[in-house]
């Protein structure tokens, strides 16, 4: 396939989706006097509002071109000072993180008419023409998660020996600003492995640079309480890792993680989206009887799917909202039907949780998991809404209380409206399947044996 050659543009640009799919671009113009057109302009600031992208421009004349444009003012941040700057090298700024190594190193390129700039709004010039000390460019952050430099000169052709060092710089400080955005692919949940098969673990990640050494990818049999275990580190970035999962794994609560570290120590990670299976695991079944309304609930078991349309799956589409409190925030969390959630996407064995019913008729919910051996609950000092994940029948709130130093446990009550609860007595009994409010006049941990 034929490419570009000098300034007659064979391939044309880019599509956008070509150019989100890169963490870096260089747009270099060299000597041209129409630089960037329209929608390259376009192009280019939709790239760097996508996220995590970093944009290096270069070129003379293209102040002289673009000067008063948006794309100059607000993306390059720059103003045009003089169309020919007269020099034929720059200089760098003591402690710039870009050009500081050459503070005092002069720094030739070649072409005819370099551009002058000053910096607009939180721009800084890195480098400055010698002989006039006038800025030859402009480096700034976009956005929280996007870089650009411009350099009103044409650097990328000549003779300078410290040309690729130079670049380097630039990457390095591009790469700094944000951690390496990871996905893990497979398994993604819902998967079952075997021990003694291998599988092929997979993943992106997207930086500037990321080493060859990289990647550490973890699992964990237990995502309701999770406890990472290394499969390997010290991986390449080649998105591919080929696993045996241990014996003695019977679990359908697995979950993959990824940590995927730059060229500057940011490290960002992924899991998969929800559990898959290792082994061939017991699965318990729970069920609970809903009454239309307002009714307090939790969850004995650790879910398979811990999100709220899967936990209440069999109940749906007979509930309207579901909330929770967080005494550590100090807050209400709630999950409406039909609109977005104001912080509760999940429900675990810990919470207990208020379901509104809807309809005539009471309703079955159904969930299966895992039994827990036992389950520590953290109570902050005050109110604690919480779940009872135990098979036990016999547990008082007198035993409670001893366990914990609360001083008033609060269970539901269906008559008692409008808070539909009631203080219950030491002698009664806490129920799987029920939520409570625990008071506790003191930070404590609650560790309920299943």
């Amino acid at each position: 396939m034929a490419g570009d050659s000098g300034t007659i543009d064979i391939r044309g640009p880019p599509s956008q989706a070509d150019l989100n799919a890169h963490p870096m671009v260089v747009w270099y113009t060299g000597t041209q006097t129409a630089t960037i057109n329209g929608a390259e302009q376009t192009l280019l600031t939709n790239y760097l509002a996508n996220g995590n992208g970093n944009l290096l421009v270069t070129g003379e004349n293209i102040g002289a071109d673009l000067d008063s444009t948006p794309f100059y003012t607000d993306v390059l941040k720059a103003r045009l000072v003089n169309g020919n700057a007269g020099a034929t090298a720059v200089q760098g700024v003591t402690g710039d993180p870009v050009s500081g190594a050459w503070a005092s190193t002069q720094l030739t390129f070649s072409g005819s008419s370099p551009d002058a700039v000053n910096p607009l709004g939180a721009g800084s010039v890195p480098f400055y023409y010698v002989g006039s000390g006038q800025g030859a460019g402009v480096r700034s952050d976009y956005d929280s998660d996007s870089r650009v430099v411009y350099l009103g000169y044409n650097y990328l052709e000549g003779a300078d020996s410290n040309r690729l060092n130079v670049v380097g710089s630039i990457v390095q400080w591009f790469d700094a600003k944000k951690a390496p955005v990871v996905g893990v692919q497979w398994p993604n949940g819902g998967e079952t492995l075997m021990p003694g098969t291998s599988y092929k673990l997979t993943w992106s990640a997207k930086d500037v640079e990321i080493p060859s050494n990289g990647v550490d990818i973890y699992f964990t049999s237990d995502s309701s309480n999770p406890t990472w275990t290394l499969i390997a580190s010290g991986e390449p970035n080649d998105g591919v890792f080929w696993w045996n999962p241990p014996a003695g794994i019977d679990s359908p609560l697995c979950l993959l993680k990824v940590v995927v570290r730059d060229g500057q120590g940011n490290a960002g990670q992924d899991l998969s989206n929800s559990e898959f299976t290792i082994g061939s695991p017991i699965i318990t079944t729970f069920s609970v009887t809903l009454q239309p309304g307002l009714n307090l609930v939790s969850i004995p078991l650790v879910p398979i799917g811990s999100g709220i349309t899967s936990v209440l799956s069999t109940i749906d589409p007979f509930y309207r909202a579901v909330w929770t409190y967080d005494p550590v925030a100090n807050t209400w969390k709630t999950w409406h039907r039909g609109e977005p959630s104001n912080g509760l996407t999940s429900l675990d064995l810990r919470m207990g949780f208020w379901v509104d019913v809807t309809g005539s008729s009471s309703r079955l919910l159904t969930v299966q998991g895992v039994p827990p051996t036992s389950t520590p609950i953290g109570l902050v000092a005050g109110y604690n809404l919480v779940g009872f994940p135990s098979a036990q029948t016999t547990v008082t709130v007198g035993a409670v209380k001893a366990a914990t130093g609360a001083t008033m446990i609060v269970g539901f009550s269906g008559s008692a409206s409008p808070g539909y609860t009631r203080v219950m007595a030491d002698t009664e009994v806490l129920l799987a399947g029920n939520g409570y409010y625990l008071y506790v006049p003191v930070a404590a941990t609650w560790t309920v044996t299943y």
